[in-house]
């Protein structure tokens, strides 16, 4: 990745036939299967599995539609991603998904810099596209020690709360906060390293079964501090890739990787333009 909010020249280079790193999805077909929504899978002389040759090529054209698409409604693609997108801090990251990072521009600042100023810790990490090393981040142990040691409402009052007050900032902002801190770590995870190591799916079923948590909040946290190459296949994904192609509609599946392989073609983060195509088609409130 570069400094302005884009990837390497490096991930473009995955022709036909191949797929990049990190590309993989659920519901194509693995190793050793046959179906999948693009067909059987073949051995490639270097040991990789690949899609053939007739498959990656129908990808390519349907992901160079998606491109165009991308070029033409998305507003300056390439945009520099605001800081949220760049969390020193898981607990960053989870204050941002259940506050909204659009709060920023309220008087004092969004809940997510109020905490970092609060105690003294960075928002946004040095390195834009490298996650600093586990040693040198706050782990969500820590944040729910703050809120042990202060209360739920002192977290509120004087951490979370600005002059004004958008939703997710007053006391149900910050319990919340602390709930999905605690829903994280049963599940094992501490730091953005863990988060992006978890299957989308599996974590957003996971917390939304064990603690309730909505769609909107589990999808920014994914968006804000998972894997770049995070793309959700959601109903404004699919309608998007759908409107692409001129279908009605596509799998979910199928709108990831499209998006995904548009992205890296653009240079771009393809969490970021993740992000673009789902908030043009969702107004957070507050």
């Amino acid at each position: 990745m570069t400094a302005n909010g884009t990837v390497g020249s490096t991930a473009r280079n995955h022709g036909a036939g191949r797929v990049a790193p990190g590309l993989a999805v659920e519901g194509v077909a693995g190793p050793g299967t046959v179906g999948g929504e693009y067909g059987a899978v073949g051995m490639g002389v270097s040991g990789r599995w690949r899609m053939p040759a007739p498959i990656a090529k129908r990808i390519a054209r349907q992901s160079a539609r998606v491109m165009r698409a991308i070029s033409r409604s998305i507003a300056q693609p390439a945009a520099r991603p605001p800081d949220a997108f760049f969390p020193a801090h898981l607990s960053v990251a989870l204050i941002d998904a259940v506050s909204g990072a659009r709060t920023e521009a309220i008087d004092g600042g969004s809940p997510a810099q109020r905490y970092c100023r609060h105690f003294a810790i960075a928002r946004r990490r040095a390195g834009r596209w490298w996650l600093p090393p586990v040693c040198a981040q706050e782990p969500l142990s820590d944040l729910v020690t703050r809120y042990e040691r202060l209360g739920v409402e002192t977290m509120a009052a004087a951490v979370f709360r600005g002059p004004a007050r958008p939703a997710g900032t007053g006391h149900a902002g910050a319990a919340t906060v602390l709930g999905l801190a605690r829903a994280l770590r049963r599940l094992g995870i501490e730091t953005l390293q863990d988060l992006g190591a978890r299957r989308p799916r599996a974590l957003d079923a996971a917390l939304r079964a064990e603690a309730g948590f909505d769609a909107r909040t589990v999808r920014l946290l994914l968006s804000y501090g998972g894997a770049d190459d995070f793309v959700w296949g959601d109903a404004a994904v699919r309608g998007f890739v759908a409107r692409a192609l001129g279908r009605e509609s596509v799998s979910a599946a199928r709108a990831e990787l499209l998006v995904r392989r548009a992205a890296y073609e653009l240079i771009l983060s393809p969490r970021h333009v993740d992000y673009r195509i789902w908030s043009r088609a969702y107004v957070a409130p507050g």
